[in-house]
C-alpha cells in the first residue's frame, strides 16, 4: 500500500509541533532548579506555570487532523503529559521538597514522550521526503535542540 504524500499543512503543523515541544523541554531542562527556588521563596506558581507555555494550549482539531495517525497519537500522548504538569503547578499544595521530586518525575515522563514524537515526526518527514511526488523541503529536525537564548 502506498503512503499519501504530505500535505503542506501537515508539513507546516510537523515542523511547528517539533520546535514547541523541543523549546518547552529545553526550558524545562534549563529552568527547573530556579523554578522550585523561586516556588520556595514566594510561594507563587507563576513561574511554574509560566515556563508551561506551548503552542499546544492554541491548536484546533483541525492543525491535528491533518496529521498522520501516528503523529497525532504521539502529540496527543506529549500534551496529556504537559497538561498534567501545567495542573499540578497551577494547583499544588506541596512543599518545595515534594514539588521538586515531582517535577522530577514529570520531566522524565516529558522526555520520554517527546522522544516517541520526535520518532513519530522524524519518520512521518522521512517518508514524506522520500516521496518522488513532492519536491524536497528544508526542515527543522524533530527534536533537534534550539539554541538558547541571548540578551534580552
Amino acid at each position: 500500500m502506498a503512503r499519501r504524500p504530505l500535505s503542506d499543512a501537515a508539513i507546516r503543523s510537523m515542523h511547528l509541533v517539533a520546535l514547541d515541544s523541543t523549546n518547552l523541554v529545553r526550558r524545562l531542562e534549563e529552568r527547573h532548579l530556579e523554578m522550585v527556588s523561586v516556588f520556595s521563596r514566594l510561594r507563587d506558581r507563576e513561574g511554574l506555570v509560566g515556563a508551561m507555555r506551548n503552542y499546544g494550549l492554541s491548536a484546533r482539531f483541525e492543525d491535528v487532523s491533518v496529521l498522520p495517525p501516528a503523529v497525532q497519537t504521539a502529540v496527543t500522548q506529549f500534551y496529556e503529559v504537559v497538561d498534567e504538569l501545567r495542573w499540578y503547578f497551577q494547583f499544588t499544595t506541596d512543599m518545595p521538597g515534594t514539588l521538586a521530586e515531582r517535577f522530577a518525575g514529570h520531566r522524565k515522563r516529558l522526555e520520554e514522550a517527546h522522544a516517541v514524537l520526535s520518532v513519530a515526526l522524524e519518520t512521518a518527514t522521512d517518508s514524506a521526503s522520500t516521496s518522488e511526488s513532492r519536491p524536497t523541503r528544508t526542515r527543522a529536525k524533530a527534536g533537534a535542540r534550539v539554541p538558547a537564548r541571548t540578551g534580552n
